[in-house]
């Protein structure tokens, strides 16, 4: 953490303000010694900083995790909502392999639906060419149903 700079006048006064030093202390979590802001007077000697940086940056990454767990769960449901199966949750245009000629027309006119130049689609074909990857890429980029 970057320490801020005062002009010497506001640094006195904050100084008057907030009597600040640091002290040595035991980290609240895991119990390892750091040093730790601590004020007296105004907020009656009180220490700022509770836990080791080690602990707090545990705890900040323990967080984003959650984050995008609860994150991904939201765009899960939604996916479900759409008719989408978990398998394809994660399809994208990107990850459909054209091989044929009719698979790269289909991959075009897929885009085109979601670019707005295609109204309808119909989708036929043998198993496993690739119809319900590319609905699901539909689905998710306008957010329909399927």
């Amino acid at each position: 953490m970057e320490a801020v700079e005062f002009a010497p006048m506001e640094q006195e006064k904050l100084n008057k303000l907030f009597p600040i030093k640091t002290i040595k202390t035991n980290c609240k979590k895991c119990g390892k010694e750091f040093e730790a802001v601590y004020f007296n007077s105004v907020f009656k000697n009180t220490v700022a900083q509770l836990y080791c940086d080690e602990c707090v940056e545990q705890y900040d990454e323990a967080e984003k995790r959650k984050q995008l767990k609860f994150e991904r769960e939201i765009k899960e449901k939604a996916y479900l909502a759409m008719g989408i199966r978990e398998e394809y949750f994660d399809a994208k245009f990107s990850k459909y392999k054209a091989t044929t000629d009719s698979q790269k027309k289909a991959l075009a006119a897929c885009k085109d639906v979601v670019d707005g130049n295609i109204n309808k689609l119909v989708f036929l074909g043998t198993n496993g060419v690739g119809k319900t990857m590319l609905m699901a890429c539909i689905v998710k980029r306008l957010g329909g149903k399927m």
